[in-house]
């Protein structure tokens, strides 16, 4: 009894199940490799640009958390979004929830197509980013309109294009830890 008490606690906290070492080390491998491209995600965020080429930053954190909602929903699901997201507001000064509520909606559009994302080719998915941003940046958008702040040029929504440009490499490298090419 002590023992089926102690799985299910266990169960309660782990969204899947560890049944051999070899499956262990593996999951320890997939939550390392999220960690770290995460890491990166945030440094790429915050890295300062030259302001001439500043306006083209991509979302770099949002680009990596949709890659692993699609690639690993089970394990990375949109709690681990929204947290992410609050610390990001956190480092950017943003209104508290601004990019947690944007890169959720986002990442649940996605997160839909999980099934079938494999199926896509990479221009298939060059189609599909654009519009899997476009929920955050309008949501941002409307917030900085209602605290005064709205961009008046359409240099805001460049990032929708540069991050759309960046996403074959970011899928690349990503699905290289994974042994894939894509989602």
């Amino acid at each position: 009894m002590r023992k089926k008490m102690q799985r299910l606690m266990f169960s309660l906290f782990m969204p899947h199940p560890v049944n051999t070492s070899k499956n262990s080390h593996r999951n320890q491998a997939t939550l390392s490799n999220f960690l770290f491209s995460i890491v990166i995600a945030l440094a790429l965020t915050l890295m300062p640009l030259p302001s001439n080429i500043e306006q083209y930053q991509p979302e770099w954190l949002l680009l990596f958390l949709i890659f692993w909602v699609v690639r690993k929903p089970e394990t990375y699901g949109l709690g681990t979004v929204w947290i992410l997201g609050l610390i990001l507001d956190v480092i950017r000064g943003a209104l508290l929830g601004q990019h947690a509520l944007g890169f959720v909606i986002s990442c649940y559009l996605c997160q839909q197509f999980h099934q079938r994302a494999h199926l896509f080719s990479m221009p298939q998915q060059c189609i599909l980013i654009p519009l899997a941003l476009l929920p955050h940046f309008i949501l941002s958008y409307l917030v900085y309109g209602l605290l005064d702040q709205s961009p008046s040029s359409w240099h805001y929504w460049l990032p929708i294009v540069s991050s759309t440009a960046i996403w074959p490499i970011v899928s690349i490298v990503l699905g290289g830890w994974r042994g894939a090419k894509t989602f």
